[in-house]
């Protein structure tokens, strides 16, 4: 059933029965109210008659605005068109307190006034986010109010709200008992599709579930997924941390027990008689006191301290006692044989020796240690073997729980797990035995087969993703150096380009420093003496673009004043000399440590009228 609404028995006002609905429509006195319908669609829970086939609708869930004037009937509207929610729409235009958002609950055919009803239920089916409204609204008439005196009638218009969704009820609760899943962005819509592409999944649902575990990584995602087709365990179901254990719950197990004779004869029977009460007395108390040790002491077998010891000591027992021909002994511990026969894909024969046992002794003399056993065990399967005097034997008797002695268990691995497939018992002749273990391997023959195909198979696909590995590996190295040398060109090519900027920085700065030094020099120059100074040189330069100009001196001014001078000219070049013109000699004007003051004009010989050569040393 559905939710009860305060709609369920009709509701209020247009959710009054139809009965009493007619007779108000019947008759009215004093006149007609009318009433706008506007419809809209929320769900609708409907049942499925497998009688009919057919999907019958039950119940539908309505809400409702009261409103007394048309225009405010259709400001409403107008609201819900724009996208406002209902029940705020409710609050603010109904004038019956639109408790619940005007929300009359689950309503059903016959439980409201006929066009109210036909309206509300003529809708189309929409979605539950996209409500579809009667446009225009629907007109119904009504009575009288029931509590009225003198047949006093109120107009009233209604908006009505209904959604229509066929779903199951199953299908119902579930949607109202779990939450919604958060959309997906473009990118994870993305990754989503192409793990379905490489991991072959149909079920989106599990691809998202496996992408959510990973965090979204893809790479992850595809490795957990193909090392889980390859019988790997998943990173998030780790194997647990215990030894391997052995299928013992298998009811096809294969079992041979051979019972010990019986006595035969007069004398045979005779003698068992004799010893069957002495027999029984011994073997009741001996397990009474076993029974009674163990309140006093605990079972030091029940605790395993030195496996591999443990099976080495029953080897060396067993060497002393029976001699060296035996078969083979796995020396280890039993859970390194299982790992290593199923690694190996190999039988696994498992002998329990009881030492106080009566036909322990015989069985390792005439059986075990025979040529054709030691023969067919050394080359069919691997042998384990320990005595349950022993902790590490005594802890695989628990496991495998055998009857009596002696105990062989032939193990092997069926559907990926250590499975017990057959069991030998008692004092079994060493053709016997040669005949059940080769009968069991037979019948388990294509497990075993099945295995080592799955193996290949898994193998070649290992070795074909390695291939695909160090392939994608290869590739990317070769995009890594081809990366790493566009890194490298284009920091190559950044630090020539600062190179030269720093280039055109400091020539920038060194221009200026000329300049500035050039308009010093320029200000520190005296004057230029007149024409008619007897003491005035009239010297004419001639710069390396063969410029000439011309200047006075004073005969007591030092030479440094011509080189400021010349330094001065914008014509002039950065570094040079002032050479004469015959004899050639160059003018010492700028200070040496074994002159630090240059010599004046008079000193260095000038006249009253020369001619100097400016060479330009800035090349060199």
């Amino acid at each position: 059933m559905p939710p009860k609404g305060k709609g369920g028995k009709g509701g209020k006002g247009a959710a009054s029965g139809s009965a009493d609905a007619d007779k108000k429509e019947k008759a009215p006195k004093g006149g007609t109210a009318v009433k706008l319908v506007v419809t809209c669609c929320t769900p609708t829970i409907v049942h499925y008659r497998k009688t009919d086939c057919a999907f019958l609708n039950l119940f539908s869930q309505v809400r409702h605005i009261l409103c007394e004037k048309h225009g405010k009937c259709m400001e409403a509207m107008e609201k819900l068109k724009a996208g406002v929610r209902f029940s705020e729409v409710a609050s603010q235009y109904s004038e019956d307190k639109a408790r619940q958002g005007g929300d009359l609950g689950w309503m059903t055919r016959g439980s409201m006034v006929g066009p109210f009803q036909d309206a509300a239920f003529a809708l189309p089916v929409s979605s539950m986010d996209k409500p579809v409204y009667t446009d225009p609204p629907v007109k119904t008439k009504f009575g009288p109010t029931g509590g009225s005196s003198g047949g006093a009638l109120r107009c009233r218009r209604r908006l009505q709200e209904k959604t229509v969704d066929v779903v199951t009820l199953n299908d119902w609760r579930g949607k109202m008992a779990a939450p919604e899943e958060p959309e997906l962005s473009q990118a994870q819509t993305e990754k989503l599709l192409q793990f379905q592409d490489l991991t072959g999944l149909e079920s989106m649902d599990q691809c998202r579930r496996t992408l959510e575990q990973h965090n979204w990584n893809i790479e992850a995602a595809v490795q957990d997924r193909l090392n889980e087709q390859e019988g790997v365990p998943s990173v998030f179901n780790p194997p647990p941390s215990r030894p391997l254990q052995v299928n013992t719950a298998d009811h096809r197990v294969y079992s041979y027990i051979v019972s010990r004779p019986q006595p035969r004869g007069l004398l045979g029977w005779s003698y068992y008689l004799i010893m069957l009460p002495f027999r029984f007395t011994y073997y009741t108390l001996l397990d009474i006191f076993r029974f009674a040790l163990r309140f006093i002491r605990p079972d030091p077998r029940g605790r395993v301290t030195d496996p591999v010891g443990d099976v080495v000591s029953f080897i060396h027992s067993f060497e002393e006692k029976y001699g060296r021909s035996h078969p083979v002994f796995y020396q280890g511990t039993y859970s390194q044989a299982l790992n290593d026969a199923k690694r190996e894909l190999r039988y696994l024969l498992v002998y329990l020796h009881g030492e106080d046992h009566q036909d322990t002794d015989q069985f390792c003399r005439s059986t075990l240690c025979t040529e054709e056993v030691v023969t067919f065990l050394n080359t069919r399967m691997l042998f384990w073997a320990c005595s349950t005097s022993k902790p590490e034997g005594y802890r695989v008797s628990q496991a495998l729980r055998e009857n009596t002695y002696p105990f062989l268990a032939m193990i092997m691995l069926k559907d990926r797990k250590m499975t017990v497939v057959g069991r030998l018992e008692g004092l079994i002749q060493p053709e016997d035995l040669i005949n059940q273990l080769t009968f069991i391997m037979d019948a388990n023959q294509t497990h075993l087969m099945s295995e080592r195909l799955e193996r290949e198979e898994r193998n070649q696909t290992q070795v074909l993703r390695q291939q695909q590995d160090e392939a994608y590996l290869a590739s990317l190295r070769a995009d890594q150096e081809k990366d790493r040398k566009k890194r490298e060109e284009e920091e190559q090519l950044r630090q020539e380009e600062e190179k030269v900027r720093q280039t055109a920085l400091a020539e920038e700065r060194r221009r200026r420093t000329l300049e500035e030094e050039k308009e010093r020099k320029s200000e520190c120059l005296p004057p230029e003496p007149p024409a008619d100074d007897p003491e005035s040189v009239k010297i004419v330069f001639k710069l390396p673009n063969d410029t000439r100009v011309e200047r006075r001196f004073l005969f007591g001014q030092s030479l440094a004043v011509i080189y400021d001078f010349l330094f001065s000219l914008k014509e002039s070049p950065e570094k040079f000399q002032i050479v004469t013109n015959f004899p050639r000699r160059v003018l010492p004007c700028l200070p040496t440590e074994e002159q630090p003051n240059p010599p004046t004009l008079k000193e260095a010989g000038l006249s009253r009228s020369e001619v100097l050569f400016v060479q330009d040393l800035t090349d060199d």
